[in-house]
């Protein structure tokens, strides 16, 4: 356990050698950045597979057509309210799984492969427009 002396010192030491840190971190992260890329893909592959199993109910699979391939499986909004939730959260890509799991799961989501989803906003774009409304 950190005492109250030593986070005072470690304090003042930051604050007097600030920009000698600084310039250390920066060099370390150039130096082991290939290391470093590599750990957040992985990371982040990790967090994406969790999410997609978690929403499938075990192994990854698209709900419509049954594929099992990660590579082309996606987050998909039921409502269709997708772009609009993104936008709300300012979340995309592989934050968006970092959100949906810090927010414990929630419920409105299904797991679809990239054609499927495609698929999916076409059927729903063709209905809007056909009642006279606009798709959004």
């Amino acid at each position: 356990m950190i005492t109250e002396e030593q986070r005072a010192y470690s304090r003042k030491y930051y604050l007097e050698h600030r920009q000698e840190i600084r310039r250390n971190l920066k060099k370390s992260k150039l130096k082991h950045r290939i290391k470093i890329y590599k750990k957040e893909r992985q990371r982040g592959t990790e967090r994406k597979i969790a999410v997609l199993s978690y929403y499938s109910g075990g192994v990854p699979i698209c709900a419509r057509c049954g594929i099992t391939d990660v590579d082309v499986l996606c987050i998909d909004h039921i409502n269709g309210n997708g772009c609009r939730h993104r936008r709300a959260i300012g979340s995309q890509g592989r934050h968006f799984f970092r959100w949906l799991n810090a927010n414990d799961y929630p419920s409105g989501y299904q797991v679809l492969c990239f054609n499927c989803n495609a698929k999916k906003y076409l059927t729903d774009l063709r209905e809007n427009i056909a009642k006279g409304g606009i798709y959004g």
